[in-house]
């Protein structure tokens, strides 16, 4: 990992901690009940655990000395967004909860924005580094 790059998905995931953390000192201190407000304290941790285990994924690909690739970007995300729909059966299934929707469409919006953004940005500079 020398040739390590700090790019937009390590940006989007240092911006997922900072959001995610915020959202549990948040929760503790119940400012508002206006719905925005609740749903954004609902919805914001499915968005920052997607963004955080695409860094921590490319982070593996990358000290496993492997080249990070569009086909290891494309398969992470989708990945991603299977073990997150996974999840919400397991809990619908096991443990009484109700499939939550807004949820999966929270993490299914995350993952096209870490995936297209990078694309966007600079598609050359992601997928070359060792």
């Amino acid at each position: 990992m020398k040739n390590f790059k700090f790019g937009i998905i390590e940006l989007l995931g240092c911006i997922a901690i900072l959001l995610w953390a915020s959202t549990i000192l948040l929760r503790n201190i119940n400012l508002s009940n206006h719905p925005i407000y609740l749903f954004f304290l609902g919805s914001s941790p499915n968005l920052c655990a997607a963004w955080v285990t695409t860094m921590f994924g490319k982070w593996m690909i990358l000290i496993s000395k492997q080249n990070y690739t569009f086909k290891k970007h494309q398969l992470l995300c989708f990945g991603i967004v299977v073990m997150a729909l996974l999840s919400e059966i397991v809990y619908d299934l096991f443990f009484n909860s109700r499939f939550d929707l807004i949820d999966f469409f929270v993490t299914i919006i995350a993952q096209l924005i870490i995936f297209l953004l990078p694309l966007l940005i600079h598609k050359e500079e992601l997928f070359n580094q060792h």
